[in-house]
């Protein structure tokens, strides 16, 4: 884990933004005199805090793929083949079995003069997305709105035996999103919480080892309970074998760095220098860095 410190404006974004993505994306030194050890890299990853990429139906259940495997259950069950239903007909985004007056939304919006439309709950379906003929539907006793209304933790349970489920369920879990409810919409969550899911889905879709993954400030905006599972997602991505870096004024993630580079004197134009490299200890020891003078060992 490489942390990159110093103070606002000291070049830390574009060392490793300009510098270091760009020199891997085109194979050579870019915005730098000379540069080695890319090709050890298989592939360079950087997360941010933008809203998760999709439609406004996203959820975490989609976005991580669990829900694919999850229609095809309730597409296996008997009741479903005795009616001749397909895994299409459980995704609340196809016209064979979303609710057809919201769309699968389970809201409806109402335009109203000189203020913003309002959402009232889909009186077809009762805020549920679906067709009621798909709602009759249960896997062990639950429907496919049931599951949806789940969390992640509690579809963990019910899905204990299922790996393809269980397993990407608890990922989420390990990373502090237990909480989350798998048809919770993706615009609901906050910049955390849609940085962890994005390299949670990497993790799921992938397992990358030999990547090298980039954070800019991902402390900022974070309670401090969630910094304990942020540090958990690094934990695990370096455990398979991967490379973190990251752009960091937080204390606590800083004390956590296996190597720290520190940038300074100041910002703008007095910034850009190499104050210090190396370990922890010898960045609190370093008389001309700033954020040294911050940290107690």
């Amino acid at each position: 884990m490489n942390v990159i410190t110093g103070v606002s404006g000291s070049g830390k974004t574009s060392l490793v933004r300009d510098v270091l993505l760009n020199s891997f994306r085109y194979e050579s030194a870019i915005n730098c005199k000379s540069i080695s050890g890319i090709e050890e890299i298989d592939e360079m990853i950087a997360v941010d805090k933008t809203p998760l990429a999709g439609s406004s139906m996203s959820t975490p259940a989609t976005f991580t793929g669990v829900f694919d495997e999850i229609r095809k259950l309730f597409a296996a069950t008997h009741e479903a083949k005795s009616q001749k239903l397909k895994a299409g007909d459980f995704s609340f985004n196809g016209k064979s079995g979303q609710c057809p007056v919201c769309k699968g939304t389970g809201e409806i919006k109402v335009s109203l003069d000189f203020i913003s439309d309002v959402s009232t709950v889909c009186e077809s379906c009762s805020g549920k997305r679906y067709q009621s003929h798909i709602l009759k539907i249960k896997y062990k006793g639950e429907s496919i709105f049931d599951v949806l209304e789940m969390s992640v933790k509690e579809a963990m349970k019910l899905f204990t035996d299922l790996p393809k489920i269980f397993q990407p369920l608890s990922i989420l879990d390990e990373i502090g999103l237990g909480y989350l409810r798998l048809g919770q919409s993706s615009a609901t969550l906050s910049g955390g919480e849609s940085q962890r899911l994005k390299i949670a889905r990497k993790i799921i879709e992938s397992k990358p080892e030999n990547a090298l993954f980039i954070f800019d400030e991902p402390s900022r905006g974070l309670h401090p309970d969630d910094l304990v599972h942020l540090q958990r997602l690094f934990d695990i991505l370096i455990k398979n074998g991967n490379t973190v870096v990251v752009v960091e004024h937080n204390p606590i993630v800083i004390s956590k760095a296996d190597r720290v580079i520190d940038l300074g004197p100041k910002g703008g134009d007095k910034g850009g220098k190499l104050i210090y490299q190396g370990n922890l200890k010898g960045l609190v020891d370093c008389e001309r860095s700033v954020t040294g003078r911050f940290l107690v060992m």
